[in-house]
């Protein structure tokens, strides 16, 4: 009797063993093969059982295996080919789920033994591998935003003004996430990420405009300033309010996979709220400083080189 037989053998009358699908009064059917309950109840009961020989004979189980009972785990499980043991991890509101993680190893390192070690899996493993990348991430961001405005204005003082508003919006996120209890996991920060480019898109209506009111029409750097604060107010609070209101649901998310949703949401609503409040005021305050202070240093520079009577 070969063993993968024996095996077979007792899977299907013990379990159960799926033979094919026939279709039958517009209905698909599944067919399984498996002992009676009263055919498997006992011991005796799977001694009596058969397998076929390879001489396609019968052979009663008793005859060829001694069965007893062992006792062992339901489940065996194993990660990277070692035994291991699953544990799911809650936290407790208001901790983060690096403080978590960080707290686990810890732990682990104190009370394991020395041939035990912690892995982590789905998120958490996701989390680990790309937590220290978050500030590398978002400066690469601000960076490419800065170079692509570098580029477009072809100058270096618009694009310092503009990002000069991403601040706001990352303090307003933290802060709206810490009223709600909220931690700052890995979906809060790609919140953030977003937040750079929306603040910088307020920060653009103005300073674009104020610009252009300077160069082509001559006005001042104050007078420009306000203008542009004045006529760019209803552009900004129509596509700042839309974006929030999009974000409503995320913010009030519920069920499953809501944790996510809930930090996502939260931190664009609250960092593009402050940012597009304080985004009126205080940009075009760092324009016409900005415009100040290059334009003495060009008049400055201008003076020195221009020649002696």
């Amino acid at each position: 009797v070969p063993l993968q037989r024996l095996f077979d053998t007792l899977g299907t009358y013990v379990g159960s063993s799926f033979v094919n699908l026939f279709n039958r009064f517009g209905y698909v059917y599944q067919v399984y093969v498996q002992s009676e309950t009263s055919g498997r109840r006992t011991m005796e009961d799977v001694e009596r059982l058969t397998v076929l020989n390879n001489q396609g004979e019968p052979v009663r189980l008793g005859s060829i295996i001694q069965a007893r009972f062992v006792s062992g785990p339901t489940a065996v499980l194993s990660y990277n080919t070692y035994p291991a043991i699953e544990v799911a991890v809650g936290t407790a509101p208001g901790a983060s789920s690096g403080t978590v993680i960080a707290e686990i190893e810890r732990l682990a390192a104190e009370k394991l033994p020395s041939n035990y070690a912690v892995a982590w899996t789905e998120v958490a493993y996701q989390e680990k591998i790309a937590g220290g990348y978050a500030p590398l991430i978002f400066g690469l961001g601000v960076l490419m935003i800065f170079l692509l405005l570098a580029g477009q204005y072809e100058s270096v003082r618009l694009p310092f003004v503009i990002l000069l508003a991403t601040p706001l919006a990352i303090f307003g996120a933290i802060g709206f996430l810490a009223l709600r209890d909220l931690p700052l996991d890995i979906f809060g920060q790609v919140g953030l990420l977003l937040l750079v480019g929306l603040a910088a898109k307020n920060a653009i209506l103005l300073v674009a405009f104020a610009e252009d009111l300077r160069r082509n029409q001559g006005e001042n750097p104050l007078r420009a300033a306000q203008d542009a604060a004045r006529l760019r107010l209803r552009p900004i609070l129509m596509t700042s309010f839309a974006f929030i209101l999009g974000a409503v649901p995320l913010a009030i998310a519920s069920g499953a996979g809501a944790n996510a949703r809930l930090s996502m949401g939260t931190a664009v609503i609250g960092g593009l709220l402050v940012a597009t409040l304080i985004t009126l005021l205080i940009t075009p305050t760092f324009y016409v400083a900005a415009e100040r202070l290059f334009g003495r240093q060009k008049e400055s520079r201008r003076g020195s080189a221009r020649p002696a009577e």
